[in-house]
């Protein structure tokens, strides 16, 4: 017998194909004392907003840092929701190297993960890996 939580993660991974066909989503569903969890990872692809846009009605609630407290705002009987729904995109190498491509480009300066320590006044100083990174978070690949 399926808990809530495979079937949330199993109608998410639907979604998720249906809207971004070319990319494979890892949903693992989680159940533990006190809730139940949704965890989905990805490399490339759409951005976390695209996901979670489709991911965030399975969660039923939400933490309050300031209360410490979880608030069930969210409670929708027609889907099965967890208390948690986590996402995370990782960037390929061959995606960081295509960004270092268009900052060398931006930039007239060569990047690459072996000078990632240095920081340059071009980037606001951040290492080009963070640098990179901040456009990664921005784009879909």
């Amino acid at each position: 017998m399926k808990t809530t939580a495979a079937h949330a993660a199993k109608d998410i991974k639907a979604k998720l194909k249906a809207a971004f066909p070319g990319v494979k989503f890892s949903v693992k569903s989680d159940t533990f004392t006190g809730g139940s969890a949704v965890r989905i990872s990805y490399e490339d692809g759409p951005t976390l907003d695209a996901v979670k846009a489709i991911s965030d009605p399975y969660q039923y609630g939400s933490f309050n840092a300031m209360d410490d407290s979880y608030s069930y705002d969210n409670r929708d009987e027609d889907i099965p929701q967890v208390k948690w729904v986590n996402v995370s995109r990782d960037m390929s190498p061959q995606t960081r190297q295509a960004i270092y491509e268009e900052m060398r480009i931006d930039f007239g300066v060569e990047f690459s993960d072996e000078r990632a320590g240095y920081f340059l006044d071009e980037l606001g100083g951040q290492s080009p890996r963070e640098y990179a990174y901040r456009i990664f978070v921005k784009r879909a690949y």
